[in-house]
């Protein structure tokens, strides 16, 4: 993934010496989430939001520029990728505002002390997967996935499953949660990549090999694992 920002800079840096252009701006980021260059976000509504920071010559490279070449990047993805965007239900056309509109977009992209900080919403995990299967195994792993507990597989409610906030490593009983009412409140994450995964809600189960960050509210995965979390 580190990749991806050294070969669009590259390509802003040829612009920028055939024109040179264009103002440098900088904004601060969020306290927990958003700082590491490892972190994502993983929403109630299953988008998800990643982070990649890196080094950026803020001498050679405008941000404007590189965002141009992102852009067009994220663009030729979004033009082949499957999206069915959101539409209203009966009675609720006139109110209603779609969450995405497109598989992949710009969340925000600052500039700052030789940093990028570059962020990604995508509206599903399998786009997230897609857009960056060719960078995803240098951080050892190859797959993201998400979804709500009662369509998940037995890879996630066979799985022995955590609360990381008990002490005595109390198990969570995955069985009694699907036979309750709230059964749809809760969400399944899989990760086997080197990542820090925060999200939406409570984290109420992980498996063993994840570790929990009890003050950033989070769960680490190593890379080459594959750690469940539960959200609700």
């Amino acid at each position: 993934m580190r990749n991806r920002i050294l070969l669009i800079a590259a390509a802003a840096l040829l612009a920028l010496s055939l024109a040179a252009c264009g103002n440098r701006t900088a904004r601060g980021e969020n306290k927990n989430f958003g700082q590491g260059e490892k972190d994502i976000y993983i929403y109630r509504d299953l988008a998800v939001r990643d982070v990649m920071i890196d080094d950026f010559d803020t001498e050679k490279y405008d941000k404007d520029e590189y965002l141009g070449y992102l852009q067009e990047e994220i663009d030729a993805y979004n033009a082949t990728a499957s999206f069915v965007p959101q539409t209203a239900a009966e009675g609720e056309e006139e109110n209603f505002t779609p969450h995405y509109t497109v598989p992949v977009s710009v969340a925000s992209c600052t500039a700052e002390e030789n940093k990028i900080n570059q962020q990604l919403l995508y509206a599903t995990a399998a786009d997230f997967t897609k857009y960056n299967e060719e960078f995803l195994p240098e951080r050892g792993g190859y797959t993201l996935q998400a979804g709500t507990l009662p369509y998940a597989d037995a890879s996630v409610t066979g799985a022995t499953l955590i609360d990381p906030e008990s002490e005595e490593g109390k198990t969570v009983d995955v069985q009694e949660i699907l036979t309750g009412k709230s059964a749809d409140d809760y969400r399944f994450v899989i990760c086997n990549f080197d990542a820090v995964l925060y999200g939406d809600g409570d984290i109420v189960g992980m498996t063993s090999n994840g570790v929990f960050d009890k003050d950033k509210y989070c769960v680490s995965v190593p890379a080459g694992q594959t750690v469940v979390v539960l959200f609700k």
